[in-house]
Parts: structure tokens; C-alpha cells; sequence
């Protein structure tokens, strides 16, 4: 009994350390530099593999990088193409609709993002969920022919 308790608290102990959640008040696990890199690539790949991203999160996550990609274009040359004398007004004028619809969208995305990341149940959630057979969609009953019966197909 001793054994199992204690086998509990050590594995309690490590996952807590390797999530940086240990109980108590002790704190994460402090690591910089190099060791660090390591132990925080070792833990992201292990959740990777533990917890896999749904089809959700990943269009999330490409579309928070393409934005992010087109933030960096946006800010960093919009100035520099509004003050430009050799570009006429009416590009300007083009440009800065771009620019005004471009915030807005990405705006839109990312509060779409945030309602989609706090409607998906958690880990915990679903297994309770699929192990118990709760809110799962039920497929129509199977149908059965009695064996004296002759299934004939007419067009």
C-alpha cells in the first residue's frame, strides 16, 4: 500500500516538475541557457506527442502566422509608402483602405481564434466524454434482414 502511495508521489513529483507545476509552493524548475533550451524542447515535443494539435488549432495557428507575416510588411513600410512622392494620391488613398481593412480583419481573426480555443473542451473533458459515451452522435441503428428473406434490387 506504502509502495503505491509513494509510487503516486514521485510520478506526482515529475510530471509536476516536467509541466513546471509542482504543488506546495516549490515552484517550476528555474533553467536558462542552454540546459534550459533542451529541457523546454524536450517537454513541447513530448506534450506534442502526448496532447496532438486538432485540425482547429493548426488553421488557427497558420492563420496567426500569416498575419503576423503581413503585421511586419504592414508596419514597417506603411510609413514609408504614404510619404513617398513618387507614388500618387490615389495609391495612397488604395493603400491605406488596405491597411484599415487588413486591422480589421486581423482583428476579426484573432477574437474568431479566441471563441474557437475556449469553446473546444479540454484534454480531460473529452476523455470523460468518449470513455463514458456522453454527447456522442449515435449513427442510425443497423438494420437486419431475416435470413429467410430475398433482398432484390429493382431499378
Amino acid at each position: 500500500m506504502f509502495y503505491i502511495i509513494g509510487l503516486f508521489l514521485i510520478i506526482g513529483l515529475a510530471l509536476g516538475a516536467f509541466t513546471g507545476s509542482l504543488p506546495f509552493n516549490l515552484g517550476p524548475i528555474d533553467t536558462t541557457g542552454f540546459i534550459g533550451d533542451i529541457f523546454s524542447g524536450i517537454k513541447n515535443r513530448a506534450l506534442e506527442y502526448i496532447f496532438p494539435k486538432s485540425k482547429t488549432e493548426i488553421l488557427i495557428d497558420n492563420l496567426s502566422s500569416n498575419y503576423d507575416l503581413l503585421d511586419r510588411f504592414f508596419s514597417g513600410s506603411s510609413e514609408t509608402i504614404l510619404n513617398s512622392a513618387d507614388i500618387p494620391e490615389s495609391t495612397k488613398e488604395e493603400f491605406k483602405k488596405v491597411l484599415t481593412t487588413f486591422n480589421e480583419t486581423k482583428r476579426q481573426v484573432s477574437a474568431v481564434g479566441a471563441t474557437i480555443k475556449n469553446n473546444q473542451p479540454g484534454v480531460l473533458e473529452s476523455l470523460i466524454k468518449k470513455a463514458l459515451n456522453i454527447g456522442m452522435e449515435q449513427g442510425p441503428e443497423p438494420t437486419s434482414i431475416p435470413p429467410n428473406c430475398n433482398l432484390v434490387c429493382r431499378e
